[in-house]
């Protein structure tokens, strides 16, 4: 039983001894390619990517609302922005009025509350985000 035992530990030992070599010797050429770089000097920038926007189909709705559509098949996402085209707004002495409104759009509408209409946009799967800017 002894000699099993001693048997088994030097083969243990023998096989972390060739472990830690092959460790070695594997890990050698990368410790001998970051010695080539030069940490001096930033690395050279990469070519810039190509953007590519196709052009807007215009609808324009019995509302007068203009809506741009610009497909991008890549990714299985819809991405809808809203903008009222108001010109510039001095607020004067009642400043952040405008910032108030953008956050309460997300408040409810005429025919749904808010809940009723986070429950919507929930089994939908979309993210609805409303602020004011000006």
């Amino acid at each position: 039983m002894k000699n099993i035992n001693e048997r088994l530990s030097l083969e243990s030992k023998m096989i972390k001894k060739l472990l830690i070599a092959l460790l070695i010797i594997l890990m050698s050429p990368v410790a001998n390619a970051q010695g080539k770089i030069d940490r001096t000097k930033a690395p050279k920038p990469g070519p810039a990517p190509a953007i590519l926007i196709g052009s807007p189909v215009t609808y324009k709705l019995d509302n007068g609302i203009t809506v741009l559509v610009v497909e991008d098949h890549h990714l299985p996402k819809v991405t809808a922005s809203y903008f009222i085209d108001q010109g510039p707004i001095s607020e004067g002495q009642k400043a952040g009025g405008f910032s108030i409104m953008g956050s309460m759009l997300g408040e409810g509408t005429t025919s749904k509350s808010k809940a009723e209409f986070d429950e919507a946009v929930e089994q939908m799967g979309s993210d609805v985000s409303l602020s004011g800017s000006g």
